[in-house]
């Protein structure tokens, strides 16, 4: 609670300082308990989460809106629609277009269009990836598809009830991430231990590693992940 208490509180800062910015979520569970704790906030009037121009993270190929695991519904579920944010301040993958390369193609013209992204809050994966940028795969330009690891592929069964997960993501790049004028990542969890050490020890392999030397990154762990075995 501790770290998304802390994740929650920057956030929060820079969207006063902000409230028109440009921002991306992660979709997966490790910031869902920061995004709570923003929606408190705004309850509260301490802030407006509904002035921010969204930006989606990341994707599961194959997946939409209504399909229960995707990105986009997660993010419907857990912040969108409580959050009251106007349909039209969301750019998302559609994972369920015929084109994916166009689409992909897409949102990179709408990151171009918006000037880049001002804040980007990104989770640890296991493996150390971010978004879907998997360790010793480098991405072009700013939104890409990706052939996710064998690793997402099994960690992500948990948002799929166990079944089979889809082959091909489409992410916000690390080389559009890095450019970001502020970076927060959190890592919770035991789980997370390994690529926490890795990432404090500087082991530059890591996606999650790509922002020790960003100006303005925030890495913040909680003590089950930062727990050094």
């Amino acid at each position: 609670m501790a770290a998304s208490m802390l994740a929650a509180n920057i956030i929060g800062g820079k969207l006063r300082e902000n409230p028109a910015m440009a921002v991306t979520f992660a979709a997966g569970f490790t910031p869902l308990e920061c995004y709570k704790l923003l929606l408190r906030q705004q309850h509260a009037g301490m802030l407006r989460l509904d002035r921010a121009q969204y930006i989606g993270l990341d994707e599961w190929v194959g997946l939409g809106p209504n399909d229960t695991g995707s990105c986009i519904q997660t993010l419907n579920s857990a912040y969108y629609i409580a959050a009251g944010i106007p349909p039209a301040q969301i750019s998302y993958f559609d994972g369920l277009c015929t084109d994916p390369q166009a689409e992909a193609q897409r949102m990179c013209d709408v990151i171009a269009s918006i000037g880049g992204i001002d804040m980007a809050v990104v989770g640890v994966g296991i493996n150390g990836h971010i978004g879907f940028n998997e360790p010793n795969t480098v991405l072009q330009g700013d939104f890409s598809l990706v052939a996710l690891s064998e690793t997402t592929r099994i960690v992500g069964k948990k948002y799929f009830d166990g079944s089979q997960t889809p082959k091909v993501g489409a992410t916000i790049t690390l080389q559009a991430l890095k450019k970001a004028k502020t970076v927060i990542v959190i890592a919770t969890g035991e789980k997370k231990q390994p690529a926490v050490k890795k990432i404090i020890a500087g082991d530059s392999s890591l996606p999650a590693s790509a922002f020790l030397d960003h100006p303005n990154a925030y890495y913040i762990f909680d003590s089950h992940a930062a727990a050094m075995p």
